[in-house]
C-alpha cells in the first residue's frame, strides 16, 4: 500500500516532514510501519499487539485489521483505572472493533503472554511496530527522498521524537550514508533503555550521528506549560498542530534550543490534540 509524505519548507532554516498527512484517518509513523509488517497475503485470523493509552500504535493495529477483515487485540498498558473513552486512540481503536484488554505495568508480561496463548493463530506484533521490518520502511522512505533530491542540501539533522525508536533508526540508516545527524528526544525511556531496544532491530554496533536525547523521558503523558507553549509556536509557524505527548516535546527541544537546517519529522498522533 502506498503512503504519501511530504516535506514541507518553512524557512531557510525549517524543512517538516509531515507524517500527519499520510493517510486520511490512522495517519502517522505507525501506520507507515505497519505497511512493512503485515504480510501479503495475509493468512492470519487477526492481530495482536499492546501499547499505551496515548499511543496511535493500536489505533493502526486496528485499521489494518479492519481494512483485512480480521479481530483485532490490543492489550493496554496503564496503572490505574482508565476509560478508553478518555483517550482518543483507543476511542477510535474500540470503534473499529479491536477488543481491548488492560493491564498494568507489573502484570503486563503475564497478560500478554495469555492473550498470546489464547490467540495463536493471530499475527504478533510487538508494541510500536518495533521491528526490523517496520524500521525498513523509514529507510526506503529516506532512500527515495535523497534520491529524488526532495531534502535540501542545507539540511544538516534530522529531528523527531523517540519512542521505541524505530522510526529514529530507520531514518538514520539513511541518513548517515549522507552525512546527516538524526535527533531522537525520547518521550518515555532513558538513553540506555533507548540503545538497549535498538538492539532487536539493527544490525549495528554503533550508532554515530544518532543521538537520543532523554532529558524529558520522565514527563511521559505530561502536558507542561513549556511544552504547550512552544507546541503553540510551532503551530504558529507551520500551521501544523502537533500532538502535545510526542511531537511537542521533540518539539520542545528542537526551538529551546534554537536548532537550525533542520528536518523535523512529525510522526502523527494527532488524535492526541482532542484530549
Amino acid at each position: 500500500m502506498n503512503f504519501p509524505s511530504s516535506i514541507i519548507k518553512i524557512s531557510d532554516t525549517l524543512w517538516v516532514l509531515d507524517e500527519s498527512t499520510n493517510n486520511c484517518y490512522v495517519a502517522g509513523n505507525k501506520i507507515r510501519k505497519l505497511n512493512g509488517i503485515i504480510p501479503c497475503p495475509f493468512r492470519h485470523k487477526g492481530i495482536l499487539s499492546f501499547g499505551s493509552p496515548y499511543s496511535s500504535h493500536l489505533l493502526a493495529c486496528a485499521w489494518w485489521a479492519a481494512y483485512l477483515k480480521v479481530s483485532a487485540v490490543g492489550v493496554v498498558i496503564h496503572d490505574g483505572q482508565l476509560n478508553s473513552k478518555d483517550y482518543p486512540h483507543l476511542r477510535a481503536a474500540d470503534l473499529m472493533g479491536m477488543k481491548l484488554v488492560y493491564a498494568d505495568n507489573s502484570d503486563a508480561r503475564d497478560i500478554i503472554s495469555r492473550e498470546k496463548n489464547t490467540h495463536q493463530d493471530f499475527l504478533w506484533i510487538p508494541g510500536g511496530g518495533h521491528t526490523i521490518d517496520g524500521s525498513l520502511q523509514y529507510t526506503q522512505l529516506f532512500d527515495d527522498l535523497f534520491k529524488s533530491s526532495i531534502i535540501d542540501k542545507r539540511i544538516t539533522q534530522i529531528v523527531l521524537p523517540y519512542g521505541t525508536g524505530t522510526t529514529a533508526h530507520g531514518i538514520w540508516v539513511s541518513a548517515i550514508k549522507h552525512g546527516i545527524k538524526v535527533i531522537g528526544v525520547s518521550v518515555a525511556r532513558s538513553k540506555s533503555r533507548c540503545l538497549d531496544a535498538l538492539k532487536d532491530v539493527s544490525p549495528y554496533d554503533s550508532f554515530d550521528m544518532l543521538h537520543i536525547e532523554d532529558k524529558y523521558h520522565e514527563c511521559y503523558g505530561k502536558r507542561l506549560d513549556r511544552f504547550e507553549k512552544r507546541r503553540s509556536e510551532f503551530f504558529e509557524m507551520t500551521s501544523i498542530l502537533v500532538d502535545p505527548i510526542y511531537n511537542a516535546v521533540a518539539v520542545t527541544h528542537m526551538l529551546e534550543n534554537n536548532m537550525k537546517n533542520v528536518l523535523y519529522v512529525n510522526t502523527g498522533g494527532a488524535l492526541n490534540n482532542l484530549l
